[in-house]
């Protein structure tokens, strides 16, 4: 009968060994999940390192563009005020000319009258 129970409890310890080996297993397999994982978020942190460095690329060549754009803006707006300074000047030519006309106008009706008193 000791021996019996000796064998149960040898019966118990192997089931139990078997149970802790299958354990291990899972846990082994668990861990090789783990590990997948992490390699594929590793892939994903390159990735988002890769997107970073390529809106940062993209960050620089609007920032140029700007610039460009700035620069190009002030050109035409130098360029406006040359224009500007153009009219004022044609409009004062042309009030020039027009008092040139006037004058001319007064001349000429002046020699008209003494041409009529002769």
């Amino acid at each position: 009968q000791h021996i019996r129970a000796i064998e149960q409890d040898i019966q118990g310890i192997e089931q139990d060994l078997t149970a802790i080996e299958q354990d291990i297993q899972a846990i082994e397999q668990d861990i090789q999940a783990i590990e997948q994982d992490i390699r594929a978020i590793e892939q994903n942190i390159q990735a988002i390192e890769q997107d970073i460095q390529a809106i940062e690329q993209d960050k620089r060549a609007i920032e140029q563009d700007i610039q460009a754009i700035e620069q190009d803006i002030q050109a035409i707006e130098q360029y406006i005020r040359a224009i500007e300074q153009d009219i004022r000047a044609i409009e004062q030519d042309k009030s020039a000319i027009e008092q040139d006309i006037r004058a001319i106008e007064q001349d000429t009706q002046a020699i008209e009258q003494d041409i009529r008193a002769i």
